[in-house]
């Protein structure tokens, strides 16, 4: 929506990465999504992008820790800046007032400095239950 992000939690009649073979191919998945919870889009407090082309992170606003924060790691590269775009557009009434999306500096400036060469790619793994 546009006043909210919605966290859906994990499909739970099937593995992500396999079709579950219950439903058909050209039609959608009977059973909907659950909404595990989610944030206005007001408390959003800020968006920083990774190093790389998947990891951003979402700050927003929380009552007893002051700031709390969402490590987000697309699938595909091409639709985290989809996202990011979104979000920042979203994040305010005026190109003055909205968000920007500021590049994370601690694990760029520590890969520079560990790395003999520059860095080309980096991984993400899910760990299965």
């Amino acid at each position: 929506t546009n006043k909210r992000v919605l966290f859906l939690a994990r499909a739970r009649h099937c593995p992500l990465d396999a079709p579950c073979g219950k439903c058909p191919r050209e039609a959608f998945c009977p059973a909907a999504p659950e909404i595990q919870r989610e944030e206005s889009i007001q408390a959003l407090t800020r968006i920083v992008v990774g190093p790389d082309a998947q990891l951003f992170v979402l700050g927003w606003t929380d009552a007893k820790l002051g700031e709390r924060f969402d490590f987000i790691v697309c699938h595909r590269h091409d639709r985290r800046q989809v996202l990011l775009d979104t979000l920042v557009h979203l994040s305010g009434p005026s190109p003055a007032s909205r968000l920007p999306a500021v590049e994370e500096r601690l694990l760029t400036e520590t890969l520079r400095r560990r790395l003999a060469s520059k860095c080309f790619a980096l991984s993400y793994a899910r760990r299965a239950p």
